[in-house]
């Protein structure tokens, strides 16, 4: 015979996520609220705190401990309460309701009115059920977690999964629902002499403010929970690594390309940027590594906050909760250092990538160097020789001024000319507008110089100045123009991996 049956709720919201996630988790926490509030009259204000129909729209997490509302059944009967709190990025709803008429009637009567408010939600880090009976023949407890099982599946106990562990006072817990589930559902059956005890551990105590030890362990499973169903959701290992490896082999490819005239370093920074992009990215190796660390060290601290929040050395249950949470670690840990063995086989890849690189553009620095030294000492000697033999050159005084001109644009157009083809600057590199403005005032100069010649040639006379500004102008936009259409058609095109 069981006295006292009664249904003990938790609910519980994180509020350390995103704000479009904390208002939807908070919002569902108020449906919870307001559906309870109704289905059980619990009306009443108490612990000093206000009650009311709907919760605040917006959480406030104040880091302690904090009861946001509190009541109690507003109508005869039996003891009916909940709260809501806030406690360092969590929220949660507790409700404790007892039923009207002993028996196993009790438990159906339960089961019938209450579990819908039980039901998992995506919005919630996790909800628990606990049946709760006590029993004036001690050996009545057995008969109790029996019973239990078949209702326990109103709020989504499965009838294969048993598990059991020691409560306090010579309490018998069962669990009929897998331990990191987003749903966990309890029957927990105890002499009457333990109540008060079984209230202490489970549901509340007076002069005691803030959750009591079993809320917090299921707490802390709800938590762990959330985290193995975000490592689950993860991109499965091996894909993350074929794709790292994929763009370390582009890279290795062009390592291994060597033309005429060397590397093409434009193509193989282009490959190196792509890799280590891939890497930063959230879905990449660096990110994976980085996020599964964090998500080890919770999970750590999770384990031992239930730890803490047992009644003994692990047993039963307890002790297979503890090797889950242990199993869930150590496979985040194997999976870091498998990770952290493919970043370091790509890290060698970059290191062999940036010393081609240097190489090969210490050795475009040489060449550029022996060309700019080879030039300037041929100017360098023509002029000498123009002054020795005191040369002048026949031209014509009106085409000087044009003549001049271009050749100064020449000489401003030459150095970008030269890097671009040394590829001391890659056609990846933003200098388009220095190329741009090179080629403008080379073409702008060189239409000048054109228009001259052609009218001294025809006319004898001065080119007009109309003649020359359209002419100018056609020669600086025509040459840009084509300087435009090179940079686009050498530039690479960056990939990026599926």
């Amino acid at each position: 015979m069981i006295t006292k049956p009664a249904l003990l709720l938790y609910a519980f919201v994180a509020l350390d996520g995103t704000p479009e996630a904390t208002r939807r988790g908070w919002h569902r926490l108020s449906e919870l609220w307001s559906a309870a509030r109704t289905l059980g009259a619990i009306t009443e204000p108490s612990l000093g705190e206000s009650a009311p129909a709907h919760l605040p729209d917006l959480a406030t997490d104040g880091g302690g401990f904090r009861v946001v509302a509190s009541a109690r059944r507003g109508t005869p009967g039996r003891t009916r309460s909940m709260f809501v709190f806030t406690e360092h990025g969590v929220a949660g709803l507790i409700a404790a309701v007892s039923a009207d008429r002993d028996g196993f009637e009790g438990w159906n009567d339960l089961a019938d009115s209450w579990s819908a408010l039980a039901q998992p939600h995506t919005d919630l880090l996790g909800t628990t059920a606990v049946l709760v009976g006590l029993s004036s023949d001690p050996n009545g407890v057995d008969r109790i977690g029996a019973t239990s099982r078949q209702i326990s599946s109103v709020f989504g106990g499965l009838e294969h999964v048993s598990q059991e562990g020691s409560g306090p006072g010579g309490a018998t817990l069962w669990r009929f629902t897998p331990a990191l589930g987003p749903t966990q559902v309890y029957a927990l059956a105890a002499p009457e002499s333990a109540e008060d005890l079984v209230d202490a551990w489970a549901w509340a105590t007076d002069g005691r403010q803030g959750l009591m030890p079993f809320t917090r362990y299921c707490l802390n499973l709800h938590r762990a929970g959330r985290q193995l169903s975000i490592y689950r959701a993860l991109r499965p290992a091996a894909k993350l690594v074929a794709d790292t490896d994929e763009a370390s082999g582009i890279l290795l490819r062009e390592l291994g390309r060597e033309g005429r005239h060397g590397l093409d370093t434009a193509a193989l920074v282009a490959a190196d940027e792509r890799m280590r992009l891939d890497q930063l990215a959230k879905p990449g190796l660096v990110w994976r590594v980085t996020r599964i660390l964090e998500m080890a060290e919770t999970v750590r601290t999770l384990r031992g906050n239930a730890r803490r929040h047992q009644l003994s050395e692990p047993s039963g249950m307890f002790a297979d909760d503890d090797m889950e949470l242990s199993r869930f670690v150590d496979t985040l840990e194997r999976e870091v250092v498998f990770l952290e063995a493919v970043n370091r086989r790509i890290e060698a890849v970059h290191t062999a990538a940036v010393s081609a690189i240097t190489i090969a553009m210490e050795r475009r620095r040489e060449r550029v160097t022996l060309m700019q030294t080879s030039l300037l000492g041929a100017l360098l000697m023509a002029l000498a020789a123009i002054q020795s033999f005191q040369y002048t050159a026949p031209i014509d005084d009106r085409a000087k001024g044009p003549l001049i001109g271009t050749l100064s644009a020449a000489a401003f157009a030459l150095p970008f000319l030269v890097v671009r083809w040394s590829g001391m600057v890659t056609h990846r590199d933003p200098y388009q507008w220095a190329d741009l403005l090179a080629a403008g005032l080379f073409g702008g100069t060189l239409g000048w110089l054109a228009t001259t010649i052609l009218w001294t040639v025809t006319t004898r006379g001065v080119a007009p100045f109309w003649s020359t500004a359209t002419a100018s102008a056609i020669g600086a936009a025509f040459v840009a123009w084509l300087t435009w259409q090179l940079l686009r058609q050498r530039r690479p095109v960056s990939s990026s991996s599926g």
